[in-house]
């Protein structure tokens, strides 16, 4: 993370760094720091095209989803991974189907799953958020863009909440 937010400080001199939830004091013991933090309300910058949820309850991380308004896209980072078989390294392919994150029916990955483990009350409430935006397009960090049957997509991949 070191080496890839000091290129950005570098590229983007002026950008303001926001923190998602539990990420502000690692991230300072590694020289980075954060400018705000990130709450279940979007900053007034963006409140009018996009907003955002808190993915509450995980021991480690508590990631920040956002949802684009006018294109209906709803944008996460590690919550959903949907890889793509052939563009994995043949040893991974099986790791990642029992991790359930092949796509098409890409999920939260197991492992992030489990620091939830008891907390399901509280990623449920950012989960009907979610539902309640009724997203058309999820774009995630990690694997293909989901264009279809997103609802019923979400769905499946939030079971294990």
């Amino acid at each position: 993370m070191k080496k890839e937010a000091g290129e950005l400080r570098k590229t983007y001199p002026n950008a303001t760094k926001w923190a998602s939830p539990k990420v502000r004091p690692s991230a300072q013991k590694q020289g980075f720091g954060f400018d705000h933090d990130l709450t279940d309300s979007p900053a007034p910058a963006w409140a009018t095209d996009i907003d955002q949820v808190i993915a509450r309850g995980g021991r480690f991380m508590e990631e920040v989803i956002f949802f684009h308004k006018t294109s209906k896209t709803l944008i996460l980072a590690d919550m959903i991974e949907n890889f793509e078989s052939s563009k994995l390294p043949y040893w991974i392919r099986p790791l990642a189907k029992i991790g359930e994150v092949l796509s098409p029916n890409g999920s939260t990955p197991k492992d992030l799953r489990l620091t939830y483990w008891g907390h399901h009350q509280q990623m449920q409430k950012a989960l009907d958020t979610i539902m309640g935006w009724h997203p058309q397009t999820i774009i995630m960090a990690h694997g293909k863009i989901i264009t279809e049957n997103t609802v019923q997509r979400l769905k499946k991949a939030f079971r294990w909440v």
